[in-house]
């Protein structure tokens, strides 16, 4: 895997949308972070692999962003493969733990 974007405690800026240090940035301050039980980097599965587009080994994914929208919605910045990034909502993922280096 390639060095994770994993941002913890905090929303994307524009600054780290512009160097391309996160797998997305919500504009206008319309978010806040979003913490699990773990600090990121996480281990999760896809629910449903073949509607989301997103073709993992395994189906297995590594959550490196979290941030809860203006709208109450929670999005996923994910990891995986060589050097692919995803954005999915937190209900499309079975969180499945701490990533163990």
């Amino acid at each position: 895997m390639p060095d994770l974007k994993v941002l913890n405690g905090r929303v994307a800026t524009e600054a780290d949308a512009e160097d391309r240090s996160v797998v997305f940035y919500i504009r206008d301050s319309r978010s806040t972070p979003y913490s699990f039980a773990h600090p990121l980097p996480l281990r999760a599965r896809l629910r449903s692999p073949e509607e989301s587009g997103i073709e993992s080994s395994g189906n297995e994914v590594v959550i490196v962003q979290a941030e809860r929208g203006d709208n109450g919605q929670i999005l996923i910045g994910l990891q995986y493969g060589e050097n692919e990034e995803a954005v999915c909502t937190l209900e499309e993922l079975e969180i499945l733990g701490p990533i163990g280096f």
